[in-house]
């Protein structure tokens, strides 16, 4: 069993524990050891069984479906399933929404999809990340502690592991009224769950969907979308992509060996924010552009030139994400391509001269910059806009 797969399920768990015992028992690196791994494997069948439906259980349940995948015993998955994940999971999702609602005492305005299941490269046993806006009930905002109450609120629902749609769910909820201040400041995330192509709960946000984009910040929204570009490829390939930071880094001698292997997910990660950043500043393209990867690659090879082994690559990563488990070896790490890597860079330092300091402090006078500032949504708007919702009238 590769080891590095191991640590990267059973870390994404968060179980200290087996942090602690892979460190202590199995440090090998990224080397095959089926010992090692069939040990393990009995280890945690052991705390499963003293632990039964607890943390080892379902990450136990986790290797073992992972080690299904690389001994070829792949369950057979709908690949429009995988992209969305919706069929035969609507009612547990909502039931876990009504769960989220009867724990907090809030009602759910607004709940969508914002994760890899959004953007179109789920696997079909891909967890699911929701976004939702909620509100309190109407005492509590008119109450002398109401700056007391929270802004944000989560809960995580663990499904089976081992079935063939597990439904492992986490929500991420805003208060109305800092989602109302998030959208104005042209949060990413906050828009990303107002204009999701899937969504859970009907929403009370039609009309705010429709004014919105002549006042989203465009600088904002691309410098975030860049920002991700660069955390990617520190966090990955140790690659530090902005300028400032890659000088202090040398300074400090700090240089390591870089990475062979990294999981292809993070290159679609980084192909996807260029390729978004390009269509958004050509501005061909209504505000926001597609979410999805398969209409967002569409539209931008349709205007633009693209190396046939990229889209291959694309088209390959794409099948092969949407058709097999999260845990299948070609998800997990691979070698590093080259020819990805340059087209993906290369992009990446175009759009980084195009827009000057990414940081946007130093090049005040830069005519594309200015153009990409917009006046956020009026006060008066938003405010209206939340009384409405708050006390359940019409605007």
């Amino acid at each position: 069993m590769h080891v590095g797969c191991l640590k990267r399920v059973w870390g994404g768990f968060g179980c200290r524990g087996i942090n602690r015992f892979m460190e202590d028992r199995m440090d090998l690196g990224d080397e095959l050891v089926d010992e090692e791994g069939a040990e393990a494997l009995a280890w945690l069948g052991k705390h499963s069984q003293a632990d039964a439906g607890g943390a080892y259980a379902m990450v136990a349940a986790g290797v073992t479906l992972m080690q299904d995948c690389i001994d070829g015993k792949e369950r057979p998955i709908d690949i429009e399933v995988a992209r969305h994940g919706t069929e035969g999971c609507e009612d547990t999702i909502r039931d876990v929404i009504r769960e989220f609602e009867q724990v907090h005492n809030v009602e759910v305005l607004h709940a969508a999809e914002c994760g890899s299941r959004m953007f179109g490269w789920g696997s079909q046993d891909s967890d699911f990340d929701i976004k939702l806006v909620y509100k309190h009930p109407l005492e509590r905002y008119i109450s002398i502690k109401a700056r007391d109450l929270p802004s944000r609120l989560s809960y995580v629902c663990w499904g089976n592991l081992t079935t063939a749609t597990p439904l492992d769910i986490t929500i991420i909820g805003w208060d109305v009224h800092q989602f109302l201040e998030l959208v104005q400041d042209s949060n990413p995330t906050a828009i990303e769950c107002l204009y999701s192509p899937v969504v859970w709960k009907g929403t009370p946000f039609a009309q705010l969907r429709e004014v919105l984009p002549p006042h989203v910040s465009l600088l904002k929204y691309i410098q975030s979308r860049m920002s991700i570009v660069q955390a990617t490829a520190l966090r990955h390939l140790e690659l530090q992509l902005n300028p400032k930071r890659a000088k202090k880094s040398k300074s400090k001698g700090t240089e390591r060996q870089p990475p062979t292997h990294i999981k292809p997910k993070e290159y679609i990660i980084m192909l996807r924010s260029v390729v978004e950043i390009a269509i958004v500043l050509e501005g061909k393209t209504p505000f926001p552009p597609p979410m999805e990867i398969h209409q967002l690659w569409a539209l931008y090879t349709a205007t633009h030139e693209v190396p046939a082994d990229i889209t291959e690559w694309v088209t390959s990563f794409l099948e092969t994400k949407n058709s097999l488990s999260k845990y299948h070896p070609s998800n997990m790490l691979v070698e590093r391509s080259v020819p990805v890597e340059d087209f993906i860079f290369t992009k990446y330092k175009d759009l980084f001269a195009d827009l000057g300091d990414c940081d946007g402090a130093d090049d005040a006078e830069n005519s594309l910059k200015s153009s990409l500032f917009r006046k956020p949504l009026p006060h008066k708007y938003l405010n209206t806009l939340l009384r409405s919702i708050v006390m359940g009238t019409d605007p």
